[in-house]
C-alpha cells in the first residue's frame, strides 16, 4: 500500500480541505469528523487500510449495520452523503479512479416538512420575566433566531464585532463562507442589550476576552449540544406539547414572514439561500390563507367574488 492510499491519512488531508478550501462551520467538521470516523473503525474490523480497497459493497455493508442499530432514514442518508463528498475529494486529488459510494442509492426516506411554532406558542417561549444569567443568555438567543432566521450555527459563530446595534443589523457569514447583512428586531435588540450586561459579567470572572458573542459561564463559545438541550428543556417548561429544536426557529421565522409578506426572494436574501427552490419548502402555508390571497389577487377571481357578493345582497 502507498502512503498515500492511506485512509487515515486521506482523512487528515480531507479535514484540512474542509476548513481551509470549503471555510465549513466548526459544527459541520464535527459532523463529518464524526460519520467519517465512525466509517473508518468499520472499515478497520473488516482490515481495510487503503482507500483504493473499498468498494461500494462495504459501504452497502456500513449502512446496513447502522440501519440494524436502528438509525433512522435521515441519519443513513446523511452517512452516504458525507462518505461521498469524501470520495469527491480523493477523486479529485487523483488519489482514487472511481468513487464507490457514487452509484448507492439514498435510503428512502418520507419527506417531511419542519413544523413550524404558531404564534402564541412563540410568544409563550419568548416571554419570560426571569432574571437567571444563563436564562437572560438563552432568551436573547431565541430572540434573535426567531427574528432573523439564523441558523445554529451562525449563532454559535456570531461575533461582537458582527452587531449592529444602532443600525438593528448583523452581519453573518453563513454557508460556503458568504456574508450577509440581516435585521434584528426590537425584541431581539433588548434580549440582547440585557445579555450585554451579563456577558461582560461572566468576562470579568474570566479575567479574558472573547470575540464570540454568545458565550457560556467560562467565557468560552456556547456549545451547540448545549443550547439544543436548554431550548428543549425550555420549551417543556413552558408548557409547549412538542419538542422545540434551533431550527423549528428559524423555520418559524421563514413561514411567518411569508404568511405576512409572500415575498419569497426577500425571505431567500435572509435565509442565506443559494438557491430559491431551498427556500420554497418554507411555502406550506395553509390553505385557507392561500384561498384569501388568491380571491384578493387574481383579477378574475376578485370579478367572480364580486359577483357573489351582489347576489347576496
Amino acid at each position: 500500500m502507498h502512503a498515500f492510499d492511506d485512509i487515515g491519512a486521506n482523512l487528515l488531508a480531507y479535514y484540512e480541505n474542509l476548513a481551509t478550501q470549503k471555510y465549513v462551520s466548526e459544527h459541520t467538521m464535527d459532523t463529518y469528523r464524526y460519520q467519517l470516523e465512525a466509517f473508518k473503525l468499520f472499515l478497520e474490523k473488516e482490515e481495510i487500510t487503503s482507500v483504493n480497497g473499498i468498494t461500494a459493497q462495504h459501504i452497502k455493508n456500513y449502512l446496513a449495520e447502522s440501519k440494524k442499530r436502528n438509525k433512522k432514514h435521515s441519519t443513513l442518508h446523511a452517512k452516504l452523503t458525507i462518505i461521498r463528498t469524501f470520495f469527491s475529494f480523493l477523486v479529485e486529488q487523483s488519489i482514487c479512479s472511481v468513487n464507490p459510494a457514487a452509484l448507492i442509492k439514498s435510503p428512502r426516506q418520507n419527506k417531511r416538512l419542519p413544523k413550524d411554532i404558531s404564534p402564541d406558542d412563540m410568544n409563550k417561549l419568548l416571554t419570560s420575566e426571569e432574571q437567571e444569567p444563563k436564562i437572560i443568555r438563552d432568551k436573547a438567543i431565541y430572540e434573535l433566531m426567531y427574528s432573523s432566521g439564523l441558523r445554529l450555527s451562525e449563532v454559535i459563530e456570531l461575533k461582537e464585532a458582527d452587531i449592529d446595534f444602532a443600525g438593528m443589523q448583523l452581519r453573518v457569514i453563513g454557508k460556503g463562507n458568504k456574508e450577509r447583512i440581516i435585521p434584528f428586531g426590537l425584541y431581539a435588540k433588548n434580549a440582547m442589550m440585557l445579555w450585554c450586561e451579563v456577558r461582560c459579567e461572566w468576562l470579568k470572572l474570566n479575567d479574558c476576552k472573547s470575540d464570540y458573542y454568545f458565550i457560556g459561564t467560562t467565557a468560552k463559545r456556547i456549545n451547540p449540544r448545549t443550547l439544543q438541550k436548554r431550548l428543549a428543556n425550555f420549551g417543556q417548561q413552558k408548557g409547549l406539547l412538542t419538542q422545540i429544536h434551533p431550527h423549528r426557529l428559524r423555520h418559524s421565522f421563514a413561514t411567518h414572514m411569508l404568511e405576512s409578506s409572500q415575498d419569497l426572494r426577500a425571505v431567500q436574501e435572509l435565509l442565506g439561500h443559494a438557491n430559491l427552490s431551498t427556500t420554497q419548502v418554507y411555502t406550506h402555508l395553509n390553505f385557507s390563507h392561500l384561498a384569501d390571497v388568491y380571491d384578493a389577487s387574481h383579477p378574475r377571481a376578485r370579478i367572480e367574488k364580486k359577483n357573489r357578493d351582489l347576489s347576496e345582497e
